[in-house]
């Protein structure tokens, strides 16, 4: 069965972003294929951005919303400073490459004079109706070299014609607005929400006809989401598969392969982007195209895409930024990370100041390269493996072993021992993507350790690791696509120090012996008991501390050259009763033992943020030990509702009392309280006001349900969560 290549690969070698197989082809010819898809230009010059920013500013920006309905007033839209020079040198100092604006969003209003609606700025107070959003965000991009990006979402909830036909000419004709009149579009963001517009009617969109918009017009311009050049990588939360593969099957036929990388006829593949596997070698079985379609990670800084003041003290770290980054652009994909502008039109302080602090921590981990110092040694080489090949940052440099080359290696080899903790490989992609499987091993105390190892590598990955030192290190390549394998880029790094707490958060009785450890030999760790921010100023760690109170430990280590880690904390609570548990929790749901539930902390509504007990099936049994005969006037029990989950409050809970643990008197069965439906979790009080005198041990017995009739999981035992007992 020989493999099909469409036309117009045969007439353009160098673009191969779709290649066509018969019907019925065998796993090597599929692999064989597979070898033959490549980046187009324009896919690889996306790539190399590896930083790229999302700008959600727009109506709801204002209406302190997130979907807007596209009845909201234009004179709402009017922000007193907008600055959109500081958006860009505030992404630029960050590391930025590309910055997306959000030109309309499904509610339909547009940040530039669009002459097709009135729904735009040109009808807002803002500079008297004569301001264009677009034109100032591009400008800004222009004077700081700043690649540009443009989302223009189809759905739009405000247009009279969406529904029908003539929608599709409004939005080629806004699309054209956008792509001639702006100068060079690097991105073009094509969101896939297809909800009822103004009419209460979906639109069928004539995707094909945008793509041939776009291409016609920025032909160098990736298409994304919706378009042939970029996918989304499934999720919303900041991390991409541990094997991401850019070559993957697409559910169209070969024929019609030749339209992907043509200005006529463009298809988008078929794909269901929130699949686990995409492009592992049992998912190419069957395939009648394959092509190269790498990922995009979308996340934003904040819980929401747009600006709201209630979440200016829940915006992402620089420590949370940087493990984005690792999941992300180390796992063979672009980030676009959302910093959306407040009402004011700037990018918040808050958002800026942890973008500083990410670009200075990528700037301090990546500066040196720990295999440039050292001899480098290959198992085998097809040619000449010149000095600097492997950290030289080019893809057109790399290192490609000979073929009959049974257990493919290199060594690299130092005088001296190194530290390092993260590492970094890239394989030449505009050669196409191989490697399936990558080990790290080092020489330590005279035999071979492994230190990590992983599957896919494509333009980039990073994997982080206890930090080690040894004087020689290997990188075999075990399993991989194709006659050999081919490295481009080799990395070891020397990552921050980081502080350790053992044990991790907790609740204790009487005291708790706490210690602190780096995987950095070589740091020093400076903490303080009060939860203030520890500086080199404070105590220096030297051995274990005791802990005899509630106390919020914060810690940070500083290596030897003075490169600082991000700063831990954890608080310690002294419970203030203890409580025995009949039945052991789910031990996915332990949150560090019973005395969480008397620590005097309430776990929110999040499930899993080990804050809460969780019981499967099973009734909660506790039983609570005050110590000594106490008065107490009310005994309150929390618990956690979350449908979704199959979470869900005891059908009632029996309180009573004992004055010597062997006999018992029920004084109260609770029961919750009937409230509305609810459609987002909720903490469920459930409450005793009784004033009682010389009770010491109470018992708790809190009776499991099934899943109601109506719910997910109907009939399915339910949870009971359960986070604190309050006593007074």
């Amino acid at each position: 069965m020989s493999l099909l290549f469409s036309n117009c690969f045969q007439k353009q070698e160098s673009d191969r972003q779709v290649v066509g197989v018969h019907p019925g082809s065998s796993p090597e010819q599929l692999l064989e294929a597979a070898l033959e898809v490549r980046p187009a230009p324009r896919q690889m010059d996306w790539q190399q951005l590896e930083m790229t920013a999302f700008l959600h500013f727009g109506m709801n920006t204002f209406t302190d919303q997130e979907w807007g309905d596209g009845t909201d007033d234009p004179a709402l839209f009017n922000p007193d400073r907008l600055d959109t020079r500081q958006w860009i040198s505030t992404l630029k100092k960050a590391g930025f490459k590309l910055a997306m604006l959000t030109a309309k969003h499904h509610d339909g209003f547009c940040l530039w004079p669009s002459q097709f609606t009135d729904y735009s700025v040109k009808n807002s107070p803002w500079k008297s109706g004569r301001g264009d959003v677009v034109k100032e965000f591009v400008d800004a991009c222009s004077e700081s070299g700043m690649k540009v990006g443009l989302y223009l979402s189809p759905w739009d909830r405000h247009e009279s014609t969406y529904g029908t036909e003539a929608y599709n000419d409004y939005f080629v004709d806004q699309l054209t607005e956008l792509l001639t009149n702006y100068g060079p579009v690097d991105e073009l963001w094509l969101d896939g929400a297809n909800g009822e517009g103004p009419n209460g009617v979906k639109q069928s969109y004539d995707w094909e006809r945008y793509f041939q918009v776009i291409r016609t017009l920025q032909p160098q311009a990736v298409i994304a989401i919706m378009g042939p050049d970029v996918r989304w990588v499934g999720t919303e939360n900041g991390y991409g598969r541990e094997s991401e593969w850019s070559v993957i099957p697409v559910g169209y036929a070969p024929e019609d392969t030749s339209a992907v990388t043509t200005s006529k006829g463009i298809t988008r593949p078929q794909i269901n982007p929130m699949d686990y596997d995409l492009g592992s070698r049992e998912k190419l079985i069957g395939a009648n195209a394959l092509a190269w379609y790498p990922a995009e990670v979308d996340v934003s800084i904040r819980p929401g895409w747009f600006y709201h003041a209630s979440q200016d003290n829940q915006v992402k770290s620089a420590e949370k930024l940087l493990d984005i980054y690792l999941a992300s652009v180390g796992r063979n994909a672009v980030l676009l990370l959302n910093v959306p502008p407040t009402t004011a039109g700037s990018i918040a302080r808050t958002d800026s100041l942890q973008l500083t602090l990410l670009n200075q921590t990528l700037d301090e981990i990546f500066r040196t390269n720990q295999v440039t110092g050292g001899t480098i040694t290959p198992s085998s080489a097809r040619k000449r493996l010149e000095t600097g090949y492997l950290t030289d940052g080019s893809l057109t440099t790399y290192w490609e072993p000979e073929a009959d080359d049974a257990s493919p290696s290199i060594t690299v080899e130092w005088e001296q021992p190194r530290l390092f903790g993260m590492m970094t490989l890239q394989e030449p992609i505009q050669m196409g993507q191989r490697i399936e499987k990558f080990i790290l091993e080092a020489y330590l105390d005279g035999a071979w350790q492994p230190v990590t190892e992983g599957t896919t590598i494509g333009y980039k990955r990073i994997v982080r690791f206890p930090t080690i030192k040894a004087s020689r290190v290997r990188l075999i390549l075990p399993e991989y696509r194709g006659p050999a394998p081919r490295i481009a880029f080799w990395g070891l790094y020397k990552d921050l120090p980081q502080v350790y707490f053992e044990p991790k958060e907790m609740a204790f009785s009487d005291h708790l012996r706490l210690t602190l450890h780096t995987d950095d030999p070589e740091a020093t760790i400076y903490f303080t008991k009060d939860g203030t921010l520890p500086t080199m100023e404070s105590s220096r760690y030297s051995g274990p501390v005791e802990l005899f109170e509630t106390t919020e430990v914060r810690a940070f280590a500083v290596s030897p050259g003075g490169t600082a880690g991000f700063n831990k904390s954890q608080l310690y609570n002294k419970a203030r009763f203890k409580v025995l548990l009949e039945h052991a929790p789910d031990i996915r749901f332990t949150a560090g033992g019973s005395l969480i539930l008397s620590d005097g902390i309430r776990g929110g509504v999040q499930y899993d943020n080990n804050r809460w007990l969780g019981f499967e099936g099973e009734d909660l049994e506790a039983v609570i030990d005050l110590g000594s005969p106490t008065n107490i006037s009310q005994l309150t029990l929390h618990f956690l509702e979350d449908h979704d989950q199959s979470i869900y409050p005891p059908q009632y809970v029996d309180v009573m009392v004992s004055s010597n643990l062997k006999t018992w008197q029920r004084i109260r069965r609770l029961r919750a309280e009937e409230t509305p439906e609810v459609s987002t979790p909720q903490v469920v009080d459930m409450a005793m006001n009784r004033s009682m005198n010389n009770v010491r041990f109470f018992k708790i017995v809190g009776k499991n349900q099934k899943v109601p009739e109506g719910y997910p999981g109907a009939g399915d035992p339910a949870w009971i969560f359960i986070d604190e007992i309050s006593i007074h």
